[in-house]
């Protein structure tokens, strides 16, 4: 009984050894991978979206116009480079007569091409019943990461009929 003992115990220890050392080449690919996913490191985050330029119809508007209702539409295009290509939202706001609460438009993108430059139309309806003086549009862009660009602006004036355009 003792010498079955003693040999299940030296069977058990011959055992174990292969395990330890088979597992040994898997230790020296640890580096390699280490080195494989190095370049990746600080990507995770991504780059923000940058808006380049801004172009739009109009940067003057008759005081009440169109015929005293005094709605206006201003139609643009903002171009953008996203070197993510994961562009979501385009934030379009401004504040008719710089006194009523902003407004917002959202222009959702098909993030599916990712488009990593690129142009976007937008569409707003502005009051020209406001005071006569300079107004801003501002523009952003929010990319699938939640990372926002710099702010482009849209300036338009609102003038009256007396002092031109």
């Amino acid at each position: 009984m003792a010498g079955n003992l003693g040999s299940d115990h030296s069977s058990y220890a011959a055992d174990r050894r292969p395990e330890t050392s088979s597992a040994l080449p898997f230790l020296f690919l640890i580096p390699f991978l280490f080195l494989l996913l190095l370049p990746g490191c600080g990507e995770e985050d991504g780059s923000p979206p940058v808006l380049t330029d801004v172009r739009y119809q109009s940067d003057a508007y008759l005081f009440g116009f169109p015929d005293g209702l005094g709605v206006a539409t201003m139609t643009g295009v903002v171009d953008f480079e996203d070197p993510d290509g994961d562009l979501v939202v385009l934030s379009v706001t401004w504040e008719d007569c710089g006194l009523e609460p902003s407004k917002k438009l959202e222009i959702v993108q098909d993030v599916s091409d990712r488009t990593k430059i690129g142009t976007i139309s937008f569409i707003i309806q502005i009051s020209t019943n406001c005071p006569i003086g300079d107004y801003d549009v501002r523009l952003s862009a929010t990319d699938g990461r939640g990372q926002v660009s710099n702010v482009l602006r849209a300036s338009y004036e609102i003038y009256s009929a007396s002092t031109g355009g």
